[in-house]
């Protein structure tokens, strides 16, 4: 969610472009990694979101994450 946020073009053109760009290549969604799916690419992964899958947590009513790390910032 945060590289697609920052991918998003900034209303003022004299900002600077953020630099969030993913490292490797996006998970196979016929053969995922195990644990969390997005683990190879996520810059939060830990040893927790390769062994194990993270989830669901409710934030608000309608709003749900899958990650051991949701609270981060």
């Amino acid at each position: 969610t945060r590289a697609l946020l920052a991918a998003a073009p900034r209303p003022d053109p004299a900002a600077p472009p953020a630099a969030s760009l993913l490292a490797g290549e996006p998970p196979s969604p016929l053969s995922p990694p195990p644990g969390c799916h997005f683990n190879s690419r996520c810059p939060l992964a830990s040893d927790i979101c390769r062994h194990s899958a993270p989830p669901p947590v409710t934030l608000a009513p309608g709003h749900q994450v899958r990650c051991h790390h949701h609270d981060r910032t």
